[in-house]
């Protein structure tokens, strides 16, 4: 490795994950041009098993892995990572300690965009879309190990012809699994209905007393449940575009800028006038809103809320925009 890459850059990556043994990993890699493959490659440097660690700690690890290796600091060009605080704090003294080899300063086009992405998507569900993902979790977990229910539930389904498919685990704290947990639970609508509407309270009467089927009767008796999940789902695709897009490993940042103006776009007009020049001070100004009743909420949505009495809707409409 130390071969192909020379007297090149190289960018140092970063990661601490937990593994299937519940330990808590810090996988560390290198991207460079590689000479001999003549395209940008990624070389697995070092794994530590770490515990809870400070960012003293990786940073620590990050200069032993790099030593290990041989590899010079004056050639690292950026530091590749997530997010989250501590390792802006890894990043910070990585800088401070290239800046003592060398009068050129790391690059800097910040942390892991799908995981910016990611954050933002919640930020709008916290507006509009908790009661969608408690929906979508509990019934989940409602038939996960109970052949019996799944078996009555099955019967409904082909009763009513809707497809005899499983509902989608949908993982809290991955707000993006909501899309396809949401779009199964939506073709699932009618029998999940019927279900718990009408099958549970005239066959199953003991069921009523459980937690989960009471907090899953709530959810379904609000009139606009069903419009809420469906605007999850369309949200969520407008992001998922996004982050599936750069989940490649060749380089993207030369299209990083075009591909979040088009995505920033999008949902701008949903909920501003087309005219409304792209920026965040134009997100912020009212006058360049749409009527409520224009806003574009997503496939369905619309016909989802027909009947919902107009407080009700004006609210949803309202808590839309805000999660937009």
């Amino acid at each position: 490795m130390l071969d192909d890459l020379g007297t090149q850059y190289y960018v140092l990556g970063f990661d601490e994950t937990t593994n299937a043994g519940s330990q808590k990993e810090l996988q560390i890699v290198v991207r460079y041009w590689s000479k001999d493959c003549e395209r940008i490659v990624n070389r697995h440097l070092k794994t530590y098993f770490i515990g809870t660690a400070t960012a003293k700690d990786i940073f620590n690890k990050l200069c032993e892995a790099l030593e290990n290796c041989q590899l010079p600091k004056k050639q690292l060009l950026m530091i590749s990572c997530d997010g989250p605080n501590v390792n802006k704090s890894v990043k910070n003294l990585m800088a401070e300690e290239r800046s003592l080899l060398s009068q050129k300063p790391l690059e800097e086009i910040g942390t892991c965009n799908i995981h910016i992405m990611h954050n933002a998507f919640k930020r709008g569900m916290d507006e509009l879309g908790e009661n969608a993902s408690n929906l979508i979790f509990q019934v989940h977990d409602f038939f996960h190990g109970w052949p019996s229910r799944w078996e009555d539930y099955t019967a409904i389904q082909t009763q009513l012809k809707v497809p005899v498919h499983k509902f989608v685990k949908h993982v809290s704290s991955r707000w993006l699994s909501l899309q396809p947990a949401g779009r199964r639970l939506l073709e699932q609508w009618p029998a999940v209905e019927k279900y718990f509407l009408t099958y549970v309270p005239k066959s199953k009467s003991k069921l009523m007393e459980s937690l989960k089927y009471q907090k899953i009767l709530n959810l379904l008796q609000k009139s606009i449940m069903k419009a809420e999940v469906l605007f999850c789902c369309s949200s969520a695709h407008l992001i998922t575009g996004f982050t599936g897009y750069f989940q490649k490993d060749e380089p993207l940042i030369h299209i990083m800028y075009s591909q979040l103006t088009s995505m920033t776009s999008k949902i701008m007009l949903r909920f501003c006038s087309p005219k409304t020049k792209l920026s965040l001070k134009s997100i912020d100004d009212p006058s360049n809103y749409v009527p409520l009743h224009d806003i574009n909420c997503g496939d369905g949505v619309k016909d989802a809320l027909m009947g919902v009495k107009e407080g009700l809707k004006t609210q949803f409409l309202v808590k839309v925009r805000k999660a937009l």
